[in-house]
């Protein structure tokens, strides 16, 4: 039986449409795996206790190794930048789960120097608003001070049974500080 060069023609395309089909197919298997392996992906999150709060706040490492005790870096929901000690060791989590921050890098000398020198400053707030809110008389208590990490600007959290006018008392702190000084009033549950 003799082929002619026609039909040889027909079935060499035939051929070819049937790997070029195959091709396909295998290449969207690949690549469905490949998705159902990048699904599989679990993110790494550790435990990170935010300066001196007794609070640990769940954070993704990201490319960064990191053990129980270092001091890292992050970027926290906000976009803002905060600086934390690993408490707890890395554990998996689905990607399906939402971590508000994650860790930029390690902390350097220069950012534990940093972090020290804002608690210096927070003590030295802490005191000169403490001695201005009884000058003023003010029916208030004062529960804490935060120096955020990235920002120049000082956070006083106070608790009172109504409506306080700490204008005199913010224009005492201003003076004296030169920097931003917010006053938040904060609640039993807070």
């Amino acid at each position: 039986m003799t082929i002619s060069r026609k039909e040889i023609d027909k079935r060499i395309i035939n051929w070819q449409y049937i790997l070029s089909q195959g091709e396909v197919e295998m290449s969207a298997k690949r690549h469905a795996f490949k998705e159902k392996k990048e699904k599989k992906k679990k993110l790494r999150i550790v435990g990170v206790a935010i300066r001196h709060r007794a609070k640990l706040y769940p954070v993704e490492t990201g490319p960064v190794r990191v053990r129980k005790g270092t001091k890292v870096v992050l970027e926290g929901p906000q976009g803002e930048t905060l600086i934390g000690e690993v408490i707890t060791g890395p554990t998996k989590l689905s990607p399906d789960v939402k971590v508000g921050a994650r860790i930029i890098r390690r902390a350097n000398q220069e950012d534990i120097e940093r972090l020290k020198s804002d608690i210096r400053f927070e003590k030295s707030v802490k005191s000169y608003c403490l001695e201005r809110i009884a000058f003023h008389k003010l029916p208030m208590n004062l529960v804490d001070v935060e120096k955020p990490f990235s920002e120049n600007k000082v956070i006083i959290y106070f608790t009172a049974d109504g409506r306080v006018d700490f204008r005199a008392l913010l224009k005492d702190l201003v003076s004296k500080f030169r920097t931003r000084i917010e006053l938040r009033q904060i609640g039993v549950r807070q």
